[in-house]
């Protein structure tokens, strides 16, 4: 193979102008050919063209200029002052100019059926220390694959709540 090292490097060095003009020429051609080309970030044109939902999406964006929502989880011991807080939150975002529509309602029937996603504190916790420890033990084992080394690798942790 130390021949054809050789022979490769010759041509760079002989040509290497030839080859820089036809990088260049080649990057001229890309930036050309990508002038025209659109990058966004909406999620609506990630949806397919022409499905009925789609369009009905459409027309009420058509209509109201834009569609996005927020939601808002208030919880505490007493629901009296959670009900105020909301009645606050709803006085303060009715009036803001890109406010729509502001709702309230209690029916958690769709966070109860996907319960996963409502995790406490310490579940969250126990979950990033188990992927932690799995990316962990997986880092040492492709460490040990590339090098042969057998390693062991652990977070320390000082300074954590």
């Amino acid at each position: 193979m130390p021949h054809w090292n050789n022979k490769l490097a010759r041509i760079l060095v002989v040509g290497k102008w030839p080859i820089l003009v036809l990088a260049l020429a080649l990057v001229i051609l890309s930036l050309a050919a990508t002038k025209g080309m659109k990058v966004s970030t909406k999620l609506e044109a990630l949806m397919p063209e022409g499905a009925p939902s789609v369009i009905t999406l459409q027309d009420a964006m058509d209509k109201a200029g834009s569609f996005a929502s927020i939601q808002v989880i208030v919880e505490g011991a007493d629901p009296k002052e959670v009900e105020s807080i909301l009645f606050i939150l709803e006085a303060v975002t009715r009036p803001l100019p890109w406010s729509e529509s502001v709702q309230y309602f209690e029916d958690i029937t769709v966070l109860e059926r996907h319960k996963l996603l409502q995790l406490s504190v310490p579940e969250l916790e126990k979950v990033e220390h188990t992927l932690e420890k799995e990316v962990l033990s997986t880092a040492a084992e492709k460490f040990k694959e590339s090098t042969g080394i057998s390693v062991s690798i652990s977070l320390n942790e000082t300074g954590a709540k």
